[in-house]
């Protein structure tokens, strides 16, 4: 099935650097989940909403949506099982979007509204204070 506006979101491949197993990928460069076609702003609030409620295995890589991709940084140890969940989580996200489609006008300005709000709250964080 596909959402209202064309078709799921997928991973596309996934970018990996060398790993190495005495490396903290945390501290080097990270993994990307390159995603097709680039989501949108809704598919996205959804990704960051399910993202609270994901594997822990995730949450714990601090994925985030960056130029049509999703950048995280699991453990060398966690790479593979994080890889296969944020897979999982891109479909559950699609899942979602299409029960929900793109909303009411009212819940696509409460979204924008909130997306500001964060986008200020890590202004003002970023210039420390």
């Amino acid at each position: 099935m596909q959402r209202s506006g064309g078709p799921d979101i997928k991973v596309k491949y996934f970018d990996v650097p060398p790993l190495d197993p005495t490396a903290d990928l945390r501290r080097t460069e990270p993994m990307r989940a390159v995603l097709e076609p680039v989501p949108g702003a809704n598919w996205v609030d959804i990704f960051y909403e399910l993202l609270h409620t994901a594997d822990p295995l995730v949450a714990r890589s601090h994925p985030v949506i960056d130029d049509g991709a999703i950048v995280f940084s699991p453990s060398v140890e966690e790479a593979n099982g994080t890889c296969i969940l944020v897979k999982r989580l891109v479909l559950d996200v699609n899942a979602v979007y299409r029960t929900r489609g793109f909303g009411s006008p009212e819940a696509l300005e409460a979204r924008r509204k909130h997306r500001e709000a964060l986008a200020a709250l890590a202004e003002t964080l970023n210039r420390g204070g």
